[in-house]
Formats: structure tokens, C-alpha cells, sequence
């Protein structure tokens, strides 16, 4: 497991384009008797992209989860043979992961205050075709991550793809403004209502949970949540080993040089 303020996905992919370009300036030019190499270039610029933890090895985890799954279902053992019943563990009582974020108080070495990073208030609506919404009253809660998603191949349902970033800035609402839609144009995103459970959803963290992410020291904690949603409350003791070490968070993205103004007109000939 690491813990990173590097945007790692954007980074790989600067790092693929700049590749591709150089095998096409070295390799195949389109007039090689005018093709000139460059005397010198620089890599592309990293950027941050706020906490992330990356877990190496969930693809495969993944995919034993999904097995022993089927073999649940099946009702067999990994040889095959049938059992007379499933057997399970702790683990698949495992829901998810609440987060929570902590700066690092350089006087004292430890976290003084820890913040959810799935707090949210949420609005809910029910929205039938040719009715008026039903608006539900619920208070603030917590939401969690998932403790495995991938997203399927929609052009080959047996490929899939799992990201081994478990977590970046705020988990449980969308940050705020609009997204660009199809017709590449700023809109307010809308969710998607299903026919069949047309519940409408907005989300937006809670007042004052989210730290101002500035440069300093970080620790993060990962609290489990099972199936009914219960969990450590923010307040809970948390064990040395179940934190991550700090991490500085600084800048990536290169510095600027300095604008050069002058202090009077320039005179002619200068």
C-alpha cells in the first residue's frame, strides 16, 4: 500500500503520448530526408491530485473474491466437491471503508483532529413520470467506499478493469460546478432515475468536515463498514498500525518563471 500526492493516472498517460511522439520522430517520419531530431527536450510536467492510496496486487484479490464467490454459489469447494454449506468469514461482512484524514501537528508528531471524508447531507426525492416528487427528510450520515469496484469492458462483458487507487478527495459528494455534456457544453449534471426505483439523489459534504487541503503532513485511516452500514465513529481510538505514515504533501507542477516588467517606456533603439 502507498500513499501518493501524485496524479499517477495523468502522469502515465503524459508519459504514453510522450513515447508515442518520440517513436514516431525516431522511427517513422513522414520525410526522412527533412526529418531533424531535436537537439534536447524535457519529460512532461507532474501534477498533484490531492491524497491517494494505492494498493498493488487488487486485480488479483478481485479476482479470487469473484471465485471463491461463484464457489459459494455453486455451493462446492475449490476442488469441486459439494459442500453442505457455504462457509464464510468475517470478510464478507465487510461493506466497505469509511475515511477519514488527519493533519500531522509537527509540535505534537500525531494527528490532533481526524476528518471524515465520507460525510454528506443528503437531499432524496421520489420522482414518478406524471407525479409530483416526494421529498424524504433524512439527516446528515456517512457514506463509504466500496471495498471492490471495477468497471466492465462494454465491448467484451468477460473484460474487466480495476483501478488500484482506492481513494482520492471528498468519497461521498461530487465536487461542486458543472461537467461537460455530450454536446460539449457546461451543464449541471443530472442523475440517472430508474423506472423501476425512481429515486433522486444529491449529495454535498457536510458543513465544516472537509480540511482545507494545504502543504503540510498527512495520516490517513480506513475504518471498516459492514453490511448494515455500521461502523468506528470519528472519535474512536485507532491503533498505530492501522494509520498510514505522513505523508508531505507539496507541489509538483513546475514553477512558473517570474513576468519581467519594465519600470519605464522603452526608449528608441532599446
Amino acid at each position: 500500500m502507498h500513499v501518493t500526492d501524485l496524479d499517477v493516472d495523468g502522469a502515465a498517460m503524459k508519459f504514453v503520448e510522450f513515447s508515442r511522439i518520440f517513436d514516431q520522430l525516431f522511427t517513422s517520419p513522414s520525410e526522412p530526408a527533412s526529418a531533424i531530431a531535436p537537439e534536447a527536450t524535457a519529460p512532461p510536467a507532474l501534477h498533484g491530485a490531492g491524497l491517494t492510496v494505492l494498493v498493488e496486487g487488487r486485480d488479483a484479490d478481485l479476482a479470487d473474491q469473484l471465485e471463491a464467490d461463484a464457489r459459494h454459489v455453486a455451493g462446492v469447494d475449490q476442488s469441486g466437491t459439494p459442500l453442505p454449506a457455504a462457509v464464510l468469514d468475517a470478510a464478507h461482512l465487510v461493506r466497505g471503508y469509511r475515511v477519514d484524514v488527519g493533519v500531522v501537528d509537527d509540535a505534537m508528531g500525531r494527528v490532533a483532529r481526524w476528518y471524515p471524508l465520507c460525510a454528506r447531507t443528503g437531499s432524496y426525492a421520489i420522482r414518478r413520470p406524471g407525479k409530483p416528487p416526494v421529498t424524504i427528510d433524512a439527516g446528515p450520515d456517512e457514506g463509504h467506499v466500496k471495498a471492490s469496484t471495477l468497471t466492465q469492458d462494454r465491448t467484451d462483458e468477460r473484460h474487466h478493469y480495476v483501478h488500484q487507487a482506492l481513494f482520492g478527495w471528498s468519497l461521498a459528494a461530487p465536487p461542486p460546478g458543472r461537467t461537460i455534456g455530450e454536446d460539449n457544453l457546461p451543464q449541471v449534471p443530472e442523475p440517472d432515475l430508474s423506472p423501476d426505483f425512481p429515486l433522486d439523489t444529491t449529495f454535498r459534504p457536510r458543513r465544516g468536515s472537509l480540511p482545507a487541503l494545504r502543504y503540510g503532513r498527512y495520516r490517513l485511516r480506513a475504518p471498516l463498514v459492514d453490511l448494515a452500514g455500521n461502523g468506528p465513529g470519528i472519535d474512536a481510538d485507532t491503533p498505530p498500525s492501522a494509520v498510514t505514515q505522513a505523508l508531505t504533501y507539496g507541489r509538483w507542477e513546475p514553477v512558473p518563471p517570474p513576468a519581467v516588467v519594465p519600470r519605464w517606456p522603452f526608449l528608441e533603439g532599446e
